[in-house]
């Protein structure tokens, strides 16, 4: 190890100069990833300088296996990741070392932390060093070297080790993570893999190998998700009622924050109309033909299971109209057009179907029933769609299509039937995720205690009858000077 540690390329690896040379270049093109927007349509417009953008991969620098960036980030993490082993090595080796001599302790002769104490005897300082909360950590004969607070030596190699493991997190993230969406109709389960062929990873492998098979993910990877229900959660769109008399100097959000009890805020509805509140949906994990597990998931709160989050990201719609004087049951996605037996213009669901629970502001809580905005949509003499001045088609309003009751348009009967709902499941593996967690609150932690905390080193000598010593603190909070004075008082009393 110590010929290694020796060889010129070591050296480099481990200087502040490479480190600060590659966080420079890190920046540079932090700033290029700024001005150059990332995964966008800048090459297909034709922006300046295209083949520069082209040649240097500028819309995906950051994710490109070509892209410098990657190469550079790699060798910052291997010039880091020997700096902190060497820091490491070095703090073991000098471990019970005293790293001074009474002559380098003089240097320090004028700092608000020196002092030099007349005192007769041989008396042991380490006691009065203890009682005012120092910590002996060397001693040697007439030398000592004492501590207080948390290590400013070790919080900075904490915080590089820490930033080290959070950088190798986003390498595995980069290499081995996937997403993917799914939809779930009830009734309908669907296979889920713990695995999958998008990784980067599983691209390079099946690069350097050659292989162009097809890939399929192994049974025992796979899963069976099904969905028991979905459930939509709406409150009205409400809004602060503010009189004249409270609009005193134009201030009425904060007469909103500073409201008295006796002066109670009064809300309206401009516009009755419901706004949704929360979408969850109750999924089911299979073992076999059996469930092994239930959970209703919402917006930021997914299903976690072997290694999988599947969060609440849409959902989808089906609506049964039956025509009674066909006989004919139609399947219409909302937003949709459709055609009637009988009618020639065509008929569109206005936006999603309502339904669910509404949320009202006393506390109640009301079954909706299922309904739709329907338009129908007139045709022109030509046979064409007419469209209004900005290219829209024209739509005529034509009322409510709601749940089991009829709806008459142009002497045809629509009745609304049944309303199947689906989940779409948004699936992501990040095994990088713990490893980012976990490190990125050690370095802030260690680089706050570092930064704010108070870390006293003292370092004493004692020369005949004169006690010399300096005390250094780091940290914002630290006072050496003070501290200095507390202990050539404790040390002159026990003198």
């Amino acid at each position: 190890m110590e010929r290694i540690r020796k060889s010129r390329i070591y050296k480099k690896l481990v200087s502040i100069k490479t480190a600060i040379f590659l966080l420079c270049v890190l920046s540079f093109f932090y700033s290029i990833g700024t001005i150059f927007s990332q995964n966008s349509e800048y090459a297909k417009e034709g922006g300046f300088a295209l083949w520069i953008v082209r040649t240097f991969h500028l819309l995906d620098i950051y994710t490109h296996h070509a892209s410098p960036f990657l190469y550079i980030a790699i060798l910052f993490w291997i010039s880091l990741f020997l700096c902190t082993l060497d820091r490491l090595i070095v703090l073991r080796k000098n471990r019970g070392k005293i790293g001074f001599t009474p002559f380098s302790l003089k240097t320090f002769k004028g700092s608000p932390g020196y002092r030099e104490i007349h005192m007769e005897g041989k008396k042991d300082s380490g006691p009065v060093l203890k009682n005012l909360g120092f910590s002996i950590r060397k001693q040697k004969e007439d030398m000592l070297e004492a501590e207080m607070g948390f290590s400013a030596t070790w919080l900075s190699w904490i915080y590089h080790a820490a930033l080290v493991f959070c950088i190798l997190g986003f390498f595995t993230t980069y290499l081995f993570s996937f997403e993917s969406e799914v939809t779930i109709w009830p009734g309908e389960p669907q296979s889920i893999a713990t695995v999958s062929d998008h990784t980067r990873w599983h691209r390079f492998i099946n690069h350097l190998t050659g292989n162009k098979s097809a890939w399929k993910a192994p049974e025992e990877k796979t899963f069976r998700v099904g969905l028991a229900e979905f459930i939509t959660e709406y409150t009205y769109e409400y809004k602060l009622d503010f009189t004249k008399e409270n609009q005193w100097w134009k201030m009425d959000r904060i007469r909103a924050v500073f409201a008295e009890r006796d002066n109670p805020l009064r809300f309206k509805m401009d516009n009755p109309s419901y706004y949704p509140k929360d979408w969850k949906s109750r999924l089911q994990i299979y073992d076999g033909d059996r469930v092994k597990m239930e959970k209703v998931i919402e917006v930021n709160d997914p299903l976690r299971y072997k290694g999988l989050a599947l969060y609440q990201a849409a959902y989808d719609q089906r609506l049964h109209i039956r025509i009674p004087s066909t006989g004919e049951m139609l399947t219409v996605d909302p937003g949709k057009e459709f055609s009637i037996p009988g009618v020639k213009e065509k008929i569109r669901l206005e936006g999603a179907v309502k339904t669910g629970s509404l949320f009202t502001m006393d506390g109640q809580v009301q079954k909706i029933v299922p309904f739709v905005l329907v338009s129908l949509i007139p045709e022109s003499e030509d046979g064409t769609m007419q469209k209004e001045d900005k290219g829209q088609v024209k739509a005529q309003p034509l009322g409510k299509l709601v749940m089991h009751e009829p709806l008459t348009v142009k002497g045809q009967t629509l009745i609304f039937e049944s309303l199947d709902e689906a989940t779409t499941l948004s699936i992501r593996h990040d095994p990088g995720l713990p490893l980012l967690w976990v490190s990125s609150f050690l370095f802030m932690g260690a680089l706050t205690l570092r930064t704010w905390g108070r870390w006293y080193r003292l370092r004493l000598v004692r020369e005949a009858d004169t006690v010399l010593f300096v005390i250094q603190g780091q940290g914002i909070l630290a006072r050496e000077e003070r501290l200095a004075r507390e202990t050539e008082e404790a040390l002159r009393q026990a003198g």
